[in-house]
């Protein structure tokens, strides 16, 4: 089941970049739970725009988002997670900034240290762990900046569930605070 999720979700990473072009890269500082940190990497692709009809200067766009994170807890887990989001960003014209909303569904492999042992001859240190697999669907909330052309910030919070079938399930809370390249400057 772990590689039938794994694949599917690398096959939407690969068939989504084939058919659109990259305009943006994401770099953010990635904190689940407050008191691991680590880093995401990851883009949007656009699937469609469009304007609001009942108010004007509100333009909306549907996007899919692939990411690649590391987060590390140290001397307790090391996790790495492989991600894709679909939502919708919506934005003003009169303001400088944007506000998104995403569903994600993402693959989370954690080695956990289990606990350690010390050669007492040598002063050599060996850790037990463990590796844990998880499916993690995520709801995200977006809020950006878009004051600068070519690097804009952006924050976000996201909340989900450790979904396991040998471990206990457990909530997943995240902020991130990141940049985007903008490959492709947004026209004025």
């Amino acid at each position: 089941m772990k590689r039938i999720v794994f694949i599917l979700l690398t096959g939407i990473l690969l068939e989504s970049h084939a058919q659109t072009s990259l305009e943006e890269i994401r770099l953010s500082y990635f904190s689940p739970f407050g008191n691991n940190f680590g880093a995401k990497l990851g883009t949007t692709l656009p699937i469609k725009d469009w304007e609001d009809q009942k108010k004007e200067g509100i333009t909306s766009s549907l996007f899919l988002a692939p990411q690649l994170g590391f987060f590390v807890r140290p001397s307790v887990n090391r996790n790495y997670l492989i991600n894709a989001e679909i939502g919708i960003k919506r934005s003003a014209i009169e303001r400088k900034s944007y506000l998104a909303y995403s569903f994600g569904i993402g693959y989370l492999l954690s080695s956990e240290v289990l606990g350690g042992a010390v050669n007492l001859g040598t002063g050599d240190f060996t850790e037990n762990t463990e590796l844990r697999s998880f499916l993690l669907p995520t709801l995200n909330v977006e809020l950006g900046s878009n004051k600068r052309k070519r690097f804009t910030l952006f924050y976000r919070l996201s909340y989900g569930r450790k979904i396991s079938f040998n471990d206990e399930d457990a909530g997943f809370f995240a902020f991130e605070i990141g940049t985007r390249f903008l490959i492709k400057p947004p026209s004025k």
